[in-house]
């Protein structure tokens, strides 16, 4: 139902009629997705593992202080917050790396020796535009390399980033790396300040820049505009600041560089230019070194200074994944090097290294791959027909304790509405067992796709199947 009030149209929906709608930005998931979506999980467990990372869990709701300590309080607008019984400001996380930074400050693994490697995931929650591959309700999953430091640590978590990708199944991704210290050095080298007056503001909002956050400083401002590419309304931040324009020019230029085999070099020169260290660059360099003797350097790595990540606790190396097919929404996975652990009386173990990986934007991607990997299992219908139905219950038992699942047909129906039923509910087999199957000691095997049929014994029944 549709009410009028004033100039705006508002749709008020009846109680029973909003009960039954699913919350915008949520999804269902049907079991032909969980499976693949479980089945992507235990891959990337299992890469996690061979790396070394091991899995930890935290609440899925937190006090709102851990978030706005982390992102600052702009955050505040995508959150789910909530006061509890006992009036204190809660919220559904937004993401997980700030509860496994305040997990670690707390309990046993203060204490433990370090470095830790962990590795978690579940779903995070953020109030934002819902579009397809952006969802207020979504799945993280994520590594964090706590307590050491340096391009060895940052090539061991880049290597199992490039890991999980490769066994992933997507077949069209490929991964930008930069330094944000390069960045920071440049915008430091320009005379830029770091923090705009309210005079200052006025000048850069006339010159054509559009400012996106109110608490921002000036430094972040200019990130986020190198992140997304926009060179034009940085020249303006520049002229309106009266930076050196000369660094806003070798920013663009850092910008064009792509190569791995010649971009270093070409950095090098630009930097001697303006008088900036190398230093983040050799480290960069060395970090690549690691990765490709750990046999991880993929073919399509690209270098990208841009890559700046739009967050100020980020303070080396950085490092995206993205899926061209995906357009609009490519980046599946994103970290680097950062510094959180200061904010919770920790700062010898800054800086860490970590990164979130988007387990749904993986599984949308899959959809678009040619030849997406068939990640569906043998599934069997037992269907006995016209006998007792206790003289075949023991192949449930012996399929079962081979790991083959299968589901006993519960209905006694003629053998053409079970074999329909076993089709439509995605069967790739099906075992009958009628009368003179009993006679003969054997079943009936049917391949639910082709229609072949054999009739093994009992005791070759999973080799059959297996075959």
């Amino acid at each position: 139902m549709a009410q009028c009030s004033g100039n705006r149209f508002e749709a008020r929906v009846e109680p029973a009629e909003y009960m039954m709608q699913r919350p915008r930005g949520t999804r269902d998931h049907a079991p032909e997705e969980m499976e693949r979506r479980i089945a992507l999980e235990m891959k990337l467990h299992r890469e996690a593992e061979l790396h070394g990372f091991r899995p930890v869990r935290t609440p899925i709701f937190e006090h709102i202080d851990l978030f706005t300590a982390k992102s600052g309080p702009d955050i505040v607008d995508q959150l789910y917050t909530f006061n509890d019984k006992s009036g204190r400001e809660m919220t559904l996380r937004p993401e997980l790396t700030a509860p496994i930074m305040r997990m670690i400050s707390q309990g046993t693994l203060r204490e433990r020796a370090k470095p830790l490697r962990l590795c978690y995931s579940g779903p995070c929650f953020r109030y934002e535009e819902a579009k397809k591959g952006r969802w207020r309700e979504f799945d993280q999953f994520g590594i964090e390399l706590i307590g050491s430091s340096g391009p060895l640590a940052e090539a061991e978590v880049l290597a199992c980033a490039i890991s999980m990708l490769e066994k992933s199944g997507v077949d069209d991704w490929h991964v930008k790396i930069g330094n944000v210290e390069i960045l920071r050095n440049l915008l430091s080298a320009s005379d830029f300040p770091d923090e705009l007056t309210p005079s200052d503001l006025e000048v850069a909002i006339g010159s054509g820049w559009t400012q996106k956050s109110k608490n921002e400083h000036c430094h972040d401002m200019a990130m986020r505009l190198i992140d997304k590419g926009s060179f034009g309304e940085l020249k303006n931040l520049f002229s309106a600041m009266g930076a050196d324009m000369g660094i806003s020019r070798v920013i663009e230029e850092l910008a064009s560089i792509s190569s791995e085999r010649d971009g270093l070099e070409s950095a090098k020169n630009l930097l001697s230019k303006v008088g900036i260290g190398e230093t983040p660059l050799r480290e960069l360099e060395t970090c690549l070194k690691h990765l490709r003797t750990l046999g991880a350097l993929p073919d399509d790595l690209r270098i990208d200074f841009t890559v700046a990540r739009g967050l100020d606790y980020y303070t080396g190396m950085v490092f995206e994944a993205h899926v061209e097919s995906l357009r609009g929404e490519s980046q599946v996975l994103g970290g680097g090097s950062y510094k959180l652990m200061h904010l919770f009386e920790l700062p010898e173990l800054d800086p860490c290294c970590g990164f979130g990986l988007g387990t749904d934007r993986i599984l949308l991607a899959l959809e678009n791959t040619v030849a997406s990997p068939n990640l569906a299992k043998k599934r069997i219908a037992v269907i006995p027909l016209k006998i007792d139905v206790d003289l075949c219950l023991h192949i449930v038992t012996l399929l079962r304790k081979e790991g083959i699942g299968c589901e006993i047909e519960t209905r006694a129906r003629s053998l053409g509405k079970s074999l329909k039923w076993a089709s439509s509910s995605g069967f790739t087999h099906a075992i009958i067992v009628g009368p003179e199957d009993l006679e003969k000691k054997r079943v009936t095997l049917r391949n639910l796709s082709t229609g072949e049929q054999k009739n093994p014994s009992d005791s070759n029944l999973i080799s059959e199947i297996h075959g």
